[in-house]
């Protein structure tokens, strides 16, 4: 008694949402969604017009993310090697230990070392995991319509739905 089918338990838009985005935010992304984020991302990267691949807004929100993620944006690999090779040779305990991360359009999917340490900087980022319930989950595993259709309480009585109506407005007579 007083207890709700299983069926219907979490049937709610609005819980599903937020339990989604809950688990999502406390367990951080798999490494097959973040795999999907880079490829939507690369693909955005590749259709979005524009003179420089470093001003393209796809390009602008990975870049956003790194410095999120309090990693070392780096414009092009030599930047990356001399900054490896400095830090190498003066082993400094000051020096600056973050991870350093190319632009979208220089990274190697295939480069599997590199890929996992994006995985592990990017896999808990608030903006990566957001990115990824709005562009993956959401509109793919959300019941949505095309079209809605809305009518007021007068038109449902009158005929919109039925030529002839039999009402009873609650008090005899």
């Amino acid at each position: 008694k007083d207890m709700p089918s299983p069926c219907s338990e979490f049937a709610h838009p609005d819980i599903v949402l937020g339990l989604t985005s809950f688990a999502y935010r406390y367990e951080g992304l798999r490494r097959t969604d973040f795999d999907e984020v880079m490829s939507v991302l690369t693909e955005r990267l590749d259709n979005e017009g524009g003179s420089s691949p470093l001003e393209r807004p796809t390009a602008l929100r990975w870049k956003a993310w790194v410095e999120e993620a309090g990693a070392v944006f780096c414009v092009k690999q030599r930047e990356m090697d001399e900054r490896s090779a400095d830090e190498a040779m003066q082993e400094d305990p000051r020096s600056d230990k973050r991870l350093r991360v190319l632009p979208l359009h220089l990274l190697e999917k295939t480069n599997k070392p590199q890929m996992e340490r994006l995985f592990q900087v990017f896999r808990r980022l608030p903006s990566a995991v957001h990115f990824h319930l709005e562009v993956n989950i959401f509109p793919n595993f959300m019941r949505f319509q095309e079209q809605k259709f809305s009518a007021s309480g007068q038109e449902l009585g009158g005929s919109i739905l039925f030529n002839q109506r039999l009402g009873f407005s609650g008090s005899i007579l």
